[in-house]
């Protein structure tokens, strides 16, 4: 896996950090703007006020629905591009094909996930340097509406709120993994490598699309049940069986295009 993690282009790959970086900046910047800043604050919190929380400003919005695209950038798209130039025949030959597959899926999945949670926490630090580290509470924050209809574990929110954040966004960076690793099985069967990037923001908008012609009343799209609030209902047992459909399905693509991979 060294060696892949060597084919990055690490100038590239801050370049997309930076990419990724916006959205959460933004948000700290519209979610503590001037009036807020001068007036009482005492009932806001870093748990309140940061992007997974926050179900008011586009930015954060953005951010999650962005989420496949921004988890695809630094890695989905490297396999395509080594097939074309031939040096994937050339790992090939030095460490076999099973070696070679290893090492791009480990790549993808520690650069989905990194790509999505560093920002995350950085945005959830920036809001801890700016506001007190005091506990939510169901009554003087029940304007952010945490309940249990639309808050996994919610009950943890109130008791060990930090532990909840941070679950949150491991929960994204699971799922940035996934989205990277799809996007990295369709580049196999693609030529395009466009195309390939966006096929897991391509999915999530299908399934937002799909969403709204049903009349579930539960959510089953990505970007709402990865956030630490949604202004949509959750159900645990839809969001375990949509991230298990995930599973099996980027598993089966990546293995599909191992064994089926167009070269050129």
């Amino acid at each position: 896996m060294d060696l892949i993690f060597k084919r990055l282009d690490y100038r590239v790959v801050t370049l997309y950090f930076g990419m990724a970086l916006i959205l959460p900046i933004i948000q700290i910047f519209q979610s503590l703007n001037k009036r807020l800043l001068v007036s009482n604050t005492f009932f806001d919190s870093p748990y309140t006020k940061w992007i997974g929380i926050d179900s008011f400003h586009f930015s954060a919005t953005a951010f999650y629905l962005l989420l496949p695209l921004l988890a695809a950038l630094p890695v989905s798209t490297l396999i395509r591009k080594d097939l074309e130039i031939g040096f994937f025949a050339q790992l090939q030959v030095r460490i076999g094909m099973r070696a070679v597959f290893k090492s791009y899926f480990l790549c993808a999945v520690t650069m989905g996930a990194v790509i999505v949670m560093i920002p995350l926490l950085i945005n959830l630090a920036g809001y801890f340097l700016l506001l007190p580290d005091s506990h939510p509470d169901h009554l003087l924050n029940n304007n952010i509406l945490v309940i249990n209809r639309n808050t996994l574990l919610v009950s943890l929110y109130y008791q060990h709120p930090l532990m909840h954040a941070l679950l949150s966004i491991l929960f994204a960076g699971f799922w940035g993994s996934l989205f990277s690793v799809f996007c990295l099985g369709w580049s196999l069967l693609i030529n395009n490598r466009f195309v390939a990037l966006t096929m897991g923001f391509i999915l999530q908008l299908g399934m937002i699309l799909f969403q709204g012609m049903t009349d579930l009343a539960a959510t089953f799209v990505p970007m709402y049940f990865v956030t630490e609030t949604s202004q949509n209902d959750l159900q645990v047992g839809l969001v375990i069986l949509i991230t298990s459909i995930m599973i099996v399905a980027t598993s089966l693509l990546a293995i599909g295009g191992r064994h089926y991979r167009i070269v050129m």
